[in-house]
C-alpha cells in the first residue's frame, strides 16, 4: 500500500500502524530497488490491522496488478 497517502486520524490504533509504516519504510525502499516489478495499492481505509471493505481491497489490487500485466508477463516469459 502506498504509504505517502497518510490520512492523519485522532485515533491510537492509526498513530500506532503509521509509526510502524515509518520503521518499516527503510527496509521496504531496500525492498523495492531489488525487485523486478513493484504494485501498489491506494486503499485508505485499509491497514495492516484493518480492512472495511474486502470485496474493495481486492478489486483494487486486481486493477493494480493487471495495469502492470504486460510488465508481469515480460518477467515469466
Amino acid at each position: 500500500f502506498d504509504l505517502n497517502k497518510y490520512v492523519p486520524t485522532n485515533n491510537l490504533e492509526d498513530v500506532i500502524i503509521r509509526a510502524l509504516d515509518i520503521f518499516s519504510y527503510t527496509s521496504i525502499k531496500k525492498g523495492r530497488a531489488e525487485s523486478n516489478i513493484n504494485i501498489e495499492i491506494f486503499n485508505p481505509k485499509t491497514s495492516l490491522l484493518k480492512i472495511d471493505n474486502i470485496a474493495h481491497t481486492i478489486k483494487n489490487g486486481y486493477d493494480a496488478v493487471m495495469k502492470e500485466k504486460t510488465n508481469i508477463q515480460k518477467i515469466f516469459s
